[in-house]
């Protein structure tokens, strides 16, 4: 499987580190930014699909409505590949160290979110 992290300015690349520091799983990502200076995402996936055509791709994106985010969910209607979007370390945690093929995603994108939790509820009730 090959994951890609993609997003705006050092996001991605940010989130690869963090990934190394907890796991050193970072040579199993790619990252591709999107920002002002050098905007090439599009080409970037384009090249993507182009160089692996036989291996599944899984992409994880920072926000739905970002545009790097938006021209690879068009990319859906002509390649198979798995997306998240709105993803959080738990849960790239969870799919790179297992190796998830992309096997029950919904409930590993649920058991993430859980992950999202107000503090303030907890303690000051």
């Amino acid at each position: 499987m090959k994951y890609v992290i993609i997003g705006h300015g050092k996001y991605p690349s940010g989130t690869k580190s963090t990934l190394k520091f907890l796991s050193g799983a970072d040579d199993k990502v790619s990252v591709i930014e999107e920002n002002v200076e050098n905007n090439d995402y599009q080409q970037k996936i384009d090249k993507l699909f182009s160089e692996n055509l036989s291996e599944p791709i899984m992409i994880f994106s920072d926000l739905p409505s970002g545009a790097a985010s938006q021209y690879a969910m068009k990319k859906l209607k002509v390649h198979d590949f798995k997306m998240i979007t709105g993803f959080n370390i738990a849960l790239l945690l969870e799919i790179i160290l297992t190796d998830n093929q992309g096997e029950n995603l919904e409930s590993i994108v649920k058991e993430a979110q859980d992950q999202i939790v107000y503090v303030n509820d907890l303690f000051c009730e």
